[in-house]
């Protein structure tokens, strides 16, 4: 019988008793062998794509298998190349086809497939190719497809892609298998539905409506009448809608209503400057990011990976951002209209994740104060210097008015780490839903997110230990767990699912970064131990700003670097002012460290700190592991671990509830905010 561990108060500690599984547990466990036994039998059942062979102009050559591409110089001419594949009830029928340069006959078992329905342009698509339904083609077991193609120089070859939605099955599956749960649990549902429609449910009901209603107005006048006002009016609702929920929840919520003061400065400060900041001025690859959004636009699909420089990403961000041109009538919208309305959509994410990290720091400082470990008028400077801290951070500004994948990442990570640190302390399950549900969406975001998988993870062994130690594993604890590995599994079969394949077979260069062997040489560091240890303050505090290609601007010392870039970014300013301004934060940014250090050892036997200790740890290991295996000063930037900065902030200021009678601490925690304010107002007015 399946069961878990108790202790039965007639015996001693050592001796136990074993507790049937709840139902609740027992449907649980039954839904995660029928999904993974499904993953199995939808990866056999999956058609496979094999090389047999590639020739040149009626000469045999030797190529990477499918598939067959190369970045590079190589001859002209034509080249056939020839794969086998199989046939299976799941297959829809539907193969992508991308040639490199241009696509002359292909051939299925002997039929030659009529090319006369594509242009020339489709045909010498390199991104997208074309779409072929090939069942009337195909046979029962193995069939034979070649395909010939031309190459005019440069980089060669012919993709050939099942567009089969495998995970559609997957999802249908989940859907059956939620219905159920949720049927089993009627009455759970009804309260749940009860206690929505109280006063603030239906205040939030009607508030959303109300917006969703006005949105959905604008998009439907800016379909069919052109005014040049419509694209802004929906960038504006957006962000207006953002701030009505996000400072409703502040005032409302929050442990020192006044805290919204705080808020609302930085976010004017931010809008300021997505207004002012031209698109591409702190961004990295800003146009790739662009070109992924306009394909998705274009061809209303998700292109292939290697079709473009950033389209190996994951899709979310690119996703989103389309749905959001589109509903400002991307037609009408000039090029410099629609990056500009990018911008707008990334400030708009960016108040989001602020307000979730420092809902966060509420949630810690309202955990404490619960406990009794604090009284509440001893935390109070040191809950609106963390506010403040947080939400003026030198390189909000740039992370702020970015375009690109990383600031979906930075919300969804915030989200799931609040829901995680709420789990954490409550342990109730529908926290820790709603903490996977959110690190499932921010892997779907940038693969970083797998970061919060494995604080989830830590933090469950951590609770299964405490339980197992006091002999008293609560019931709902193996729920936990079941649901915690399904969501993760799922969440790395639809992420990694296609890697792992191509891995297996040979033709996938990285499982991480796919461009990192088309970086520039002169963008790569070492990463031996003396790159790591030691650090040296002095030229941390002398040189004001890192550069990612000169070595005399610190980009050999791991630490160095990424503390830097945490500050400024890999930006370069001139000018006495901000460089004054630069070292002085460095300077300050060295005393934060070391009242971070001093946070840990004086209150890491709180156990609400320790998702915040955790966080920071893992997110660090994630990029010195980063370093090793991609030593590339651009892929070792500050950016990849953003969310660290809200931990960091958090753990320093426990420091002022020691010295809580200290004006020295004070001042230094102050003269860091001021002058993180004076350089984001630099940013902003800066030529």
């Amino acid at each position: 019988m399946y069961g878990v561990l108790t202790q039965n108060r007639n015996t001693t500690r050592k001796e136990m008793k074993i507790r049937a599984l709840n139902s609740n547990q027992l449907f649980c466990l039954i839904s995660l062998l029928v999904i993974i036994l499904s993953i199995v039998f939808i990866e056999y059942h999956r058609i496979s794509v094999e090389e047999e062979g590639v020739y040149y102009q009626n000469g045999t050559t030797n190529y990477p298998i499918n598939p067959y591409y190369k970045r590079g110089e190589e001859r002209s001419g034509v080249y056939l190349y020839r794969i086998k594949t199989n046939s299976s009830f799941l297959f829809s029928g539907i193969l992508q086809i991308v040639p490199d340069d241009r696509l002359l006959e292909i051939r299925i078992n002997d039929h030659i497939i009529p090319l006369t329905m594509f242009s020339k342009e489709e045909l010498s698509d390199i991104r997208r190719g074309v779409y072929i339904n090939v069942l009337p083609y195909f046979n029962s077991g193995i069939n034979q497809i070649e395909l010939k193609v031309e190459n005019y120089q440069g980089a060669f070859g012919g993709k050939v892609i099942d567009k089969t939605n495998y995970a559609k099955y997957i999802f249908l599956l989940v859907v059956i298998l939620s219905g159920l749960f949720f049927l089993k649990n009627t009455d759970k549902a009804k309260k749940a539905f009860y206690k929505f429609r109280k006063r603030e449910g239906i205040l939030f009901a009607r508030t959303a409506v109300s917006i969703i209603g006005v949105a959905l107005l604008l998009v439907i006048i800016g379909r069919f009448w052109s005014f040049s006002w419509i694209k802004w009016s929906i960038g504006v609702c957006v962000i207006l809608s953002v701030l009505f929920f996000t400072c409703k929840s502040v005032y409302q919520k929050f442990l020192f209503k006044s805290s919204i003061f705080i808020f609302i400065g930085s976010i004017c400060l931010f809008i300021v400057g997505a207004i002012v900041i031209p698109f591409e001025k702190y961004s990295y690859d800003v146009h790739g990011h662009v070109e992924y959004v306009g394909y998705i636009l274009q061809y209303m699909e998700i292109p292939v990976g290697s079709s473009g420089w950033m389209f190996y990403h994951p899709s979310l961000y690119y996703l989103v951002s389309a749905c959001f041109l589109w509903i400002s009538n991307f037609s009408e919208v000039t090029s410099d209209e629609a990056v500009k309305l990018l911008q707008l959509l990334s400030v708009s994410l960016f108040i989001v994740y602020s307000y979730f990290s420092i809902a966060s720091i509420d949630k810690f400082f309202r955990i404490i104060i619960s406990k009794d470990i604090l009284v509440k008028p001893i935390v109070v400077n040191t809950y609106y210097l963390a506010f403040l801290l947080f939400l003026f951070w030198p390189s909000n500004m740039m992370v702020a008015t970015r375009i690109g994948n990383d600031i979906m990442f930075d919300l969804l990570f915030s989200i799931g780490f609040y829901f995680t640190l709420c789990w954490y302390d409550s342990k109730k399950l529908n926290d820790l839903f709603y903490a996977t549900f959110f690190a499932a969406f921010c892997v779907w975001a940038k693969s970083n997110g797998y970061i919060l998988f494995a604080l989830q993870s830590i933090l469950l062994f951590v609770m299964v230990l405490i339980e197992v130690h006091e002999r008293k594993i609560k019931k709902t604890t193996l729920t936990a767990i079941f649901m915690l590995f399904i969501v993760g599994l799922l969440s790395v079969y639809l992420s990694f699912g296609a890697k792992i394949r191509n891995s297996l077979v040979g033709s996938q260069k990285s499982m991480i970064v796919e461009n990192a062997t088309s970086l520039n040489p002169s963008l790569l560091v070492d990463a031996h131990f003396s790159n790591f240890m030691p650090f040296n303050p002095v030229p941390f505090i002398e040189i004001p700003f890192t550069d990612s290609m000169d070595d005399s601007k610190g980009r050999q010392s791991f630490w160095y670097y990424l503390m830097k870039t945490s500050l400024f970014g890999e930006f370069h300013f001139d000018g006495m002012k901000l460089t004054f301004i630069a070292q002085s934060l460095s300077l300050l940014f060295l005393l934060l460290v070391l009242s971070f250090f001093y946070g840990i050892i004086r209150y890491c036997r709180v156990s609400a700190i320790l998702p915040f200790i955790l966080s920071i740890g893992l997110l660090t290991i994630a990029m010195i592991a980063f370093r090793v295996c991609y030593p590339y000063s651009c892929s070792n930037d500050f950016r990849y671990i953003y969310p660290a900065i809200l931990p960091f902030v958090l753990i320093s200021s426990l420091s002022l509830m020691r010295f809580k009678d200290n004006k020295l601490i004070h001042f230094i925690f102050l003269s860091f905010v001021a002058l993180s304010v004076l350089f984001q107002i630099s940013l902003v007015f800066l030529d």
